[in-house]
């Protein structure tokens, strides 16, 4: 029979001394922190941390200890109860009541006479900092809480370094949980672990010149953490960790795969198991799995090679679970099973794939990020949806920026541009994306969709817009978004060489949070609003000068207006579908050449106009120079309704800017070309 899983990662062996009456498992980069109890973002107090935290100790240059803090439920350590704690700058936690001297700075192997008995430890990093605070909250509910403690804006080296560290302490099961969050240009060493007493410890290996392995994100998406557990490490121990089945799954595609990832927990390599699933609590399905080496704490994927066909569409429930490890009893019972909820449909809708661009006109490498995107999406035509939403940085930031935008890339944690969500994933520069990328995205079966209208009051500075969403599921709970964007601005030039910006975010309706809706499958959800942009025009000198929306806009055509509008969920950030507005104005004559388009522009010799017609039309193309003389003309004929590309040359003109318009029975639109040599 062939092997039922891959390996995935070797983590680090464990080490422990042979009294300890603890052991830890290693969870090296799970995507959540442990028990997902705790999605809040890691930053500084009062520089971005969420409401409900409390500051129980502040910066020193010399560590001290702070007063003692009561744990909010029962919890024991290494089996006796204990009631309140204390912690240091330097990182230790203790449950001493009577803890002595604060440990210094500078970290030890542990067992070590500078740390009290009974303490957690992160002995190392230092709290002297003026935003290095210690702060605490509790998350989740009667039986199942946490108590974090996070040392927050920390450093470890030098004193532009950061780190972001917590000790958890877990009710009913008394596990102790250190999590490693967030770093960015750390150079010094830790020990991580726990001192029972002056001769009884276990330290994380690696200490106490371990590193953190988080990187600079400020979500749990790049945590780790090592759980801490009284009593000694069965020696077999399977923990199914998870099962990776689409959310959504379409009958006539069946089978489908039971995957997902487990670890090795026990002291034995594992050699062999049995893997179960069921579904609805059904009948159980079994395969023993031989010829397995998976050391102790591996991890690993596992595919049942035995797929799952469902009789009708539904909502599923596949519990994932294995036993006979090694051809014996598992030690720990407890993290045997995952589970995983899953809907069964008949049909599905196309896919419009979300692309949000985080970009500036003060980024140089934004340009040709923008550039490669247009160059990909100009294949595309009416098959995706985009959004730029313009940021503060670097230097002065773009002129277009607003809260708004900003509160958008930090709820994607982006704390460098340009980057690209592609719905609300991918998260990497705009240059690499593909014609390859577009086409897998767009293939990804969806089962709502969205039908937005809008219609542009000219005059009145205001867009009344309607939504219809046709699900053909049931969702509670889904995030609907809608943004009021402007298809192409010309005045918020930068320094970049960037002279047009397209689909820039103005407003996001009611704000960039979005609003909580439910959907039930067949039942059309309906939603029409209208916005007025208050006050006049005005460009902003710099991002530091944003638009206060309650008094002005920086709405440059108010014809050129459209809306996005997107269903998101929340918690993992994907998008489920997109769709861009469709305009009722008919008095608007732009829109009978709608997204009339150039690139690359700058253009060096070759560039391209696109376009659509909303029917049959004679087209025709001239360019002009910055005096207005005609230094091209192109009499395309007429064309059918529908998108087309005209391309010209400009090898032969001087740098500079220039105007191209197209004309199409004799309604005209324009846009500004800038030639580059």
């Amino acid at each position: 029979m062939a092997k039922l899983f891959t390996l995935l990662l070797l983590l680090a062996t464990f080490s422990m001394s042979t009294t300890a009456q603890y052991f830890y498992v290693p969870h090296l980069s799970p995507g959540q922190n442990p028990g997902n109890l705790n999605n809040d973002g890691e930053y500084p107090v009062g520089g971005g941390l969420p409401a409900g935290w409390t500051t129980i100790h502040g910066p020193s240059a010399t560590p001290n200890w702070s007063t003692a803090q009561t744990i909010p439920f029962s919890f024991m350590f290494n089996g006796a109860p204990v009631t309140q704690y204390q912690v240091t700058q330097s990182g230790v936690l203790t449950f001493n009541a009577s803890p002595g001297t604060a440990p210094g700075y500078a970290p030890a192997a542990l067992p070590s006479a500078a740390i009290p008995d009974m303490s957690v430890c992160i002995w190392g990093i230092q709290g002297t900092g003026s935003n290095d605070n210690i702060v605490s909250k509790t998350f989740g509910s009667a039986p199942n809480r946490q108590q974090w403690v996070m040392f927050s804006s920390y450093t470890l080296g030098p004193s532009n370094s950061w780190t972001y560290w917590s000790i958890v302490l877990e009710e009913s099961t008394n596990k102790i949980y250190i999590v490693d969050q967030r770093s960015f240009n750390n150079t010094g060493g830790i020990s991580v672990g726990i001192q029972v007493d002056g001769s009884t410890a276990v330290n994380v290996v690696g200490s106490p010149a371990l590193q953190p392995v988080a990187g600079n994100d400020p979500t749990p998406a790049d945590n780790s953490y090592y759980e801490f557990i009284q009593g000694t490490q069965p020696d077999n121990d399977i923990a199914v960790l998870s099962v990776d089945m689409n959310e959504f799954l379409v009958i006539s595609q069946a089978p489908f795969t039971v995957k997902g990832i487990l670890s090795n927990n026990g002291k034995n390599t594992l050699n062999s198991f049995t893997l179960n699933y069921s579904v609805n609590n059904g009948p159980v399905v079994s395969a023993n799995a031989t010829g397995v080496n998976l050391a102790s704490f591996a991890q690993a994927n596992y595919t049942h090679s035995s797929g799952w066909t469902p009789s009708a569409v539904g909502t599923y429930t596949i519990k994932v679970w294995t036993s006979n490890p090694n051809g014996g009893v598992d030690g720990n019972n407890s993290n045997d099973t995952a589970y995983a909820t899953v809907n069964v449909v008949d049909t599905f809708y196309t896919r419009m794939p979300l692309y949000e661009v985080f970009s500036s006109s003060t980024c140089g490498p934004c340009k040709p990020g923008n550039e490669n995107f247009h160059s990909v999406v100009a294949n595309f035509p009416d098959q995706y949806v985009s959004i730029k939403y313009q940021q503060n940085f670097p230097g002065s930031g773009d002129p277009y920026f607003t809260t708004e935008a900003l509160n958008r890339r930090s709820y994607y944690a982006i704390n460098s541009i340009p980057r690209m969500e592609v719905d609300g994933g991918w998260d990497q520069n705009a240059s690499s994306f593909t014609s390859a990328l577009h086409n897998q995205t767009k293939a990804k079966p969806a089962f709502f969709w969205i039908e937005p209208t809008y219609e542009i009051l000219l005059g009145e500075n205001t867009i009344k817009y309607c939504v219809d969403i046709e699900p053909l599921q049931t969702m509670n709970n889904v995030t609907l978004q809608i943004a009021i964007i402007e298809k192409i601005t010309y005045n918020n030039v930068g320094n970049n060489f960037e002279t047009e910006f397209r689909n820039v975010m103005k407003k996001m309706m009611p704000s960039e949070i979005g609003r909580k809706i439910n959907l039930v499958k067949g039942t059309t959800f309906t939603l029409c609003e209208e916005y007025k942009f208050k006050g006049s025009y005005r460009l902003p000198a710099n991002a530091s000068s944003q638009i206060n929306h309650a008094i002005e806009h920086s709405v440059e055509d108010f014809s050129n207006l459209t809306i996005a509008v997107w269903l998101q969920n929340d918690a993992n950030k994907e998008v489920y579908q997109a769709n861009f507005g469709t305009n009722l104005n008919t008095s608007i004559q732009v829109e009978n050449l709608d997204e009339f388009m150039l690139f690359p522009n700058p253009a060096p010799d070759q560039a391209l106009a696109t376009f659509s017609t909303d029917k049959a039309m004679d087209v025709s193309l001239e360019l002009f120079n910055s005096i207005g003389q005609r230094v091209e003309y192109q009499a395309a004929g007429m064309m059918p309704a529908g998108n087309h590309q005209v391309s010209f040359s400009v090898a032969n003109l001087s740098s500079g800017i220039y105007f191209v318009r197209i004309t199409a029975d004799g309604v005209a639109s324009t846009r500004q070309l800038s030639v580059v040599k």
